[in-house]
């Protein structure tokens, strides 16, 4: 993968989209939920590590857009506006 997702870019892209952590103790990852108004419209998860390089390549997936974009968004170019009008909301 030549620009892979990583750990650091996906915390960025999670805090851009004002992802709310659900997780509960004793899970065995952070889980987080994003929201529009009352509506849920995804989650995903991160594992607990303090090394930032760590590849995540599921949170495009579980975003609903491709890698290219979750790295847009991760650098700036794109939005949460940006993002929901990408998965059609």
């Amino acid at each position: 993968m030549a620009n892979p997702i990583t750990q650091q870019a996906a915390r960025k892209v999670l805090k851009k989209l004002h992802a709310q952590e659900m997780s509960r103790k004793g899970d065995a990852h952070p889980k987080y939920a994003i929201y529009d108004g009352d509506m849920l419209l995804a989650t995903t998860g991160l594992r607990h590590s303090s090394n930032n390089d760590i590849p995540v390549p599921h949170v495009a997936k579980d975003l609903g857009v491709g890698p290219h974009f979750v790295l847009e968004m991760a650098r700036c170019t794109k939005e949460k506006k940006d993002w929901l009008r990408k998965i059609g909301k």
